[in-house]
């Protein structure tokens, strides 16, 4: 499971804007290649949503308004996603690897 500390604020704040008294609107976590980034959005109200490009993902609401539950619904998501992909590249691998003998 993730831990805040993986997590970092990348909200966009306007120069008016105290930082410290303004909560954050936008997190993003960075593994590798790969961003995810959990952000409330104006056509989603209070619920929090995802957005990934690098692993397909266009902004999707995840059924929430905590942020906590918010990002460990995205973590869960993109491991879903992840497995999915790796379980499909594991059956072409094999199919190619089969077509390759003959």
């Amino acid at each position: 499971m993730q831990t805040d500390e993986t997590w970092r604020d990348a909200t966009s704040y306007s120069q008016g804007d105290l930082v410290k008294d303004t909560a954050p609107r936008t997190w993003k976590l960075e593994i590798g290649k790969v961003s995810i980034t959990v952000t409330k959005h104006i056509h989603y109200g209070d619920e929090w949503t995802i957005f990934s490009p690098d692993l397909g993902i266009q902004q999707t609401g995840l059924g929430t308004t905590d942020v906590t539950e918010a990002k460990s619904n995205a973590t869960k998501m993109a491991l879903k996603l992840c497995q999915e992909r790796i379980d499909s590249y594991t059956k072409m691998m094999s199919k190619l690897k089969d077509l390759s003998d003959d």
